[in-house]
């Protein structure tokens, strides 16, 4: 019986890598003052939904509409209200501390009489 043939002396060239998975995009990042109008601009204009983004979040869909009318005297406290900001962002495509922070702000500007 001849011999099998034999394999080429050598190391085995290995498969060359997968390219990187793209990157997703950077959030965006809102310059001025940001209000409730604003948030709803950027939601509109990515075609997300308030339900969308609460089923996201597990943010209730009123407290989300509270945000974006800005009806302060409906909204939780600071404390929640910045995580629900912040997720809201994420969400949106937002970057989550300044859009924060600078709803934050302008709440502080205008704080509500009734609290």
């Amino acid at each position: 019986m001849p011999a099998p043939p034999r394999a080429a002396a050598g190391p085995v060239p290995l498969p060359a890598p997968p390219p990187p998975a793209p990157r997703p995009p950077a959030p965006q990042v809102l310059e001025g003052p940001v209000d409730g109008a604003t948030l709803r601009r950027c939601r509109e204009e990515r075609g997300i939904s308030l339900k969308e983004i609460a089923g996201r979040t597990k943010i209730g869909v009123r407290y989300l509409e509270y945000i974006e009318a800005d009806r302060h005297e409906l909204l939780p406290a600071p404390v929640y209200l910045r995580g629900f900001l912040q997720e809201y962002a994420r969400a949106t495509g937002l970057e989550p501390r300044r859009t924060a922070d600078a709803y934050m702000s302008r709440l502080r500007r205008h704080p509500d009489p009734t609290r």
